[in-house]
């Protein structure tokens, strides 16, 4: 079982659950784009496949997109359910279905695309789905970003306008089952949270502003401290503070200019 995943200088790093350091996975793609909850599969995502690896075996099982271009992807807590966000025209469509199957079924589409801060996140129960999707408005010749919940039928439950999740994963969902969004309107040069489904959210909501945040639930976020060296990633509170420090980025051949992490993933025990 691995906890954590990091996209990290153009490849794959890994920890096993109750490592320490991270190890490298050159024989993962870099599009890794899911982790399952119990850590044992990812989803790689090269927009034209969606391919499901078994982190134990390497068992490498390519699932079919019937014409479609799969934006982004999610297990379920379960791990046993993959839910997928597509492109299809003009439409954005998600689908669930087995894991490990190459069935899939329509459960909603609404008119709109997807860009990179799209997102389909599940909740922890399994019950809902949160997906964030981009709208353009011809009045005010701009694009934006809505997001929804939704049950397993489809029926949207919940929804808001210029609002995203940040980051675009499951871990947008706190673990008490509460959804805390983006507000793109309230301003932009920081990350207002705005509550829409589930436990209500304090009354003074946090400013999230690190400056390299990957992944992150309602309590807290996982970033990099560049200013150490060698740099590290680290659990911050809402207020900005060091948590704990989870572990060190591997040296490079120029200790002085450390890469960029570009994804984080992490199962869903990690951060709390």
């Amino acid at each position: 079982m691995w906890d954590l995943l990091v996209g990290y200088a153009g490849m794959v790093w890994f920890r096993p659950a109750g490592g320490s350091d991270l190890e490298p996975a050159p024989w993962l793609p870099n599009a890794v784009q899911a982790l399952s909850p119990d850590g044992m599969l990812v989803m790689v995502n090269s927009v034209a496949t969606l391919t499901l690896i078994d982190l134990q075996t390497r068992t490498r099982t390519e699932l079919p997109r019937g014409g479609w271009s799969a934006m982004q992807c999610a297990f379920s807590p379960a791990s046993d359910q993959v839910a997928v966000l597509w492109v299809n025209g003009d439409e954005a469509v998600v689908t669930v279905g087995p894991a490990t199957g190459d069935t899939r079924r329509e459960i909603w589409r609404a008119e709109g695309g997807c860009n990179q801060e799209s997102a389909v996140a599940w909740s922890p129960t399994g019950a809902q789905i949160a997906v964030t999707w981009q709208v353009y408005d011809e009045d005010e010749d701009a694009d934006f970003h809505r997001t929804a919940v939704i049950d397993l039928n489809g029926n949207e439950l919940a929804r808001r306008e210029n609002a995203r999740m940040f980051p675009a994963n499951p871990a947008a969902w706190t673990a008490d089952g509460a959804l805390h969004l983006v507000d793109q309107e309230i301003d932009i040069s920081a990350f207002t949270q705005v509550h829409l489904w589930g436990p209500v959210a304090p009354a003074e909501s946090p400013l999230w502003n690190p400056p390299d945040s990957r992944t992150a639930t309602g309590e807290r976020i996982v970033a990099t401290a560049p200013q150490q060296l060698p740099a590290e990633l680290v659990i911050l509170r809402p207020d900005g503070a060091v948590d704990r420090s989870i572990t060190a980025l591997p040296v490079l051949s120029d200790p002085s200019r450390p890469a960029a992490v570009s994804r984080v993933l992490t199962v869903p025990s990690f951060i709390g």
